[in-house]
């Protein structure tokens, strides 16, 4: 049956997934976000946007490790969904979280602020009357060029475990919900491997051909130590894609 879907954050790395897939499926979609002219923030206006929607998909985000910020966006973001969702009387809400968002709310080190504003968005969606789905997934593919915009990223994150999915796996598992609903917290949903963000690097300056000397020395002592931190990966339950990162990584260097 064909739906009508709201993407919150539809013009970002996994938002421009979701759309193109439900548009694939036939289903008609419409993305709002800042580009689009949607304020998240202006309640009028993010309620008229919503007239006539089924389904409401938000993958709204902040790049932000300030808990202050992630939590005052998230809570305020999602307080106006549900608001304008009730205006609307929109009859399914879904929300793409990150795996371990309560635990690393505490204990996610630097990260742990935009954690703790995850955290804060599911227990606003949560103990709303509308019916809904919490979708947590890991780190997409995409995470590794996102942070390589000013030089290698800081030996914290490069110290981490990943365990990363494909966006396009998880934009079908979204489409999925929408046309076959599985209502609450699901099981999280990673990426077929574990590989250390270090190595993640290496393996993507070498296949893109931006790799120096000194970048490689570096990153190879750090996947060499093998001190690796676990808090970004799934601890149990979780179900897993089949798109590993050196396949996404092959099709992204194929295709440019």
């Amino acid at each position: 049956m064909k739906m009508k879907i709201a993407v919150l954050g539809g013009d970002d790395t996994i938002g421009r997934k979701i759309v193109s897939e439900a548009q694939k499926r036939g289903h008609e979609v419409h993305s709002l976000s800042l580009s689009t002219g949607v304020d998240v923030m202006n309640l009028e206006l993010l309620t008229e946007s919503m007239k006539n929607i089924d389904t409401v998909i938000d993958v709204l985000s902040i790049l932000t490790a300030d808990k202050e910020t992630a939590t005052k966006f998230f809570t305020n973001s999602s307080n106006n969904i549900i608001l304008a969702e009730k205006a609307n009387s929109i009859k399914y809400h879904i929300t793409l979280s990150i795996v371990n968002a309560l635990t690393n709310a505490e204990e996610g080190g630097h990260y742990k602020g935009y954690y703790a504003g995850k955290k804060a968005q599911e227990e606003v969606i949560s103990s709303n009357t509308i019916p809904w789905t919490i979708f947590r997934a890991t780190q997409f593919n995409e995470f590794v060029p996102q942070n390589l915009n000013n030089g290698l990223p800081e030996e914290a994150l490069l110290n981490m475990m990943m365990q990363p999915d494909d966006t396009s796996e998880v934009a079908s598992e979204l489409i999925d919900l929408v046309e076959n609903p599985v209502f609450g917290i699901l099981p999280d949903f990673a990426g077929p491997d574990k590989i250390s963000f270090a190595e993640m690097n290496l393996i993507y300056l070498e296949a893109t051909n931006q790799l120096n000397s000194e970048d490689e020395i570096y990153l190879r002592k750090i996947i060499d130590k093998k001190e690796f931190t676990d808090v970004l990966t799934p601890k149990t339950n979780y179900k897993a894609g089949k798109i590993k990162f050196t396949d996404w990584l092959k099709n992204e260097t194929t295709n440019k």
